[in-house]
């Protein structure tokens, strides 16, 4: 029978069944059964094994298609999903930074100041070689080291000589509300000893130390340079730092950091209560992806969040060429250029959930896809498809092989 001929998959059983229920009739009631109708009976049936086998040929043929089909989509879908870490380069301008180091080291180290302010020491004693002064005993003090005479020119220096801290330490520092002035924080939790930190004075200065909101101040005339030595109690220290016009320092240099924030606190008042609210610090940057070789511009205030998987930050500095990003003081009242110099802040390092804002409730990720990852790592692409190359050759000679024996 022509292929165009042939009746519906259902039609062709359906009239097998029937012409034989006939013929097994017609045998039971002529006692024989026409060779003709026989052979005609044969001849469907073997055209219904074909149907059959056609069919299950064309199962076959169809399973591989959608394996592929199947294939192509999980492995696209997961080509446009983000890789789960990412290697970063990052450099910003902030008006303030946090992070925690994993070890322990110096965080100041011969600093020159102009002022310097130890704020609500906690059961800390700070000590002068100087018999003038001695020793002084501090609980909930503060404690402050400037020129007596402002205006004139400075009749004494100070030099912070060394600040450290330990792994695990929380450091917070910001500018402050007048051009060279920082403060500098240092959260201890769970830790049982306090800080040490030395200054290095010399010359006619102010020195006041008194329990908060109770100052008195007392002037010491050091005719040879002397070292003060400040130990604070554990769980914090808050110190306000003021250098000289024009000068470029380093609060920090090459770290390795757990912890790394752009966050500054913004208040807002009303007649009820006070409310504080975090807001980013950043004030200009970019963000370099090591492994796509992108780089991505900051704007100020954007909300640059990350987890740091491993990494250090180079270095946190203060220069004048940071001055173009810098902020109007608050109290900048007299006509003068009060511009507070912000933080430079560099880090390289390994990073999980990069992104700009809450993402993805609005905000957008960084990280970059692992179709981007291919694109830009060609020579791994390469290795891979040569490797798949090879494979596919190898099974096709050993399926042959199979078929031949």
């Amino acid at each position: 029978m022509p292929k165009s001929e042939r009746p519906a998959a259902g039609s062709l059983e359906t009239e097998y069944l029937a012409r034989l229920r006939r013929l097994y009739t017609a045998a039971l009631q002529e006692g024989t059964i026409e060779e003709g109708r026989l052979a005609e009976l044969q001849r469907l049936g073997t055209l219904l094994e074909l149907d059959a086998a056609e069919k299950a040929r064309s199962r076959q043929r169809s399973w591989p298609i959608l394996a592929m089909v199947f294939i192509t989509v999980i492995v696209l879908t997961i080509l446009l999903n983000d890789t789960r870490e990412t290697e970063i380069e990052l450099e910003v301008s902030a008006s303030e930074v946090q992070f925690t180091p994993t070890d322990s080291g110096p965080l100041v180290g011969n600093l020159p100041l102009t002022e310097f302010h130890a704020l609500d020491l906690a059961n800390g004693t700070a000590t002068f070689l100087e018999d003038s002064v001695g020793a002084v005993e501090m609980s909930r003090a503060d404690l402050s080291v400037k020129h007596p005479q402002i205006g004139k020119p400075a009749t004494g220096s100070i030099t912070m000589q060394s600040l450290s801290t330990e792994g695990g330490d929380k450091i917070h520092v910001s500018t402050g509300q007048d051009m060279h002035e920082y403060e500098v924080k240092v959260e201890e939790p769970g830790r049982s000893s306090g800080l040490d930190l030395s200054l290095s004075v010399q010359g006619r200065l102010q020195l006041d130390y008194a329990p908060r909101g109770r100052g008195s101040r007392q002037p010491v005339d050091l005719k040879s340079a002397q070292l003060l030595r400040l130990h604070t109690g554990p769980n914090r220290l808050t110190a306000n730092l003021i250098t000289a016009a024009g000068d470029s320092f380093r609060l920090l240099a090459s770290r390795p950091v757990r912890e790394l924030l752009f966050q500054a606190s913004a208040n807002s008042y009303t007649a009820s209560k006070t409310s504080s609210r975090r807001l980013s610090s950043i004030l200009s940057g970019s963000v370099y992806l090591e492994e796509v070789r992108e780089q991505i511009p900051l704007r100020p205030f954007d909300d640059l969040q990350f987890a740091v998987v491993s990494g250090a930050i180079r270095y946190v500095m203060v220069s004048p060429e940071a001055g173009e990003h810098a902020q109007p003081s608050v109290g900048a009242v007299d006509g003068t250029d009060r511009r507070a110099l912000p933080l430079r802040v560099r880090f390289h390092g390994t990073v999980r959930d990069l992104r700009i804002g809450d993402y993805p409730q609005g905000g957008r990720s960084l990280m970059p896809t692992w179709l981007e990852w291919l694109v830009k790592n060609r020579k791994i692409v390469l290795v891979w498809s040569a490797l798949l190359y090879v494979i596919g050759i190898a099974m096709t000679l050993l399926k042959r092989w199979r078929v031949e024996t």
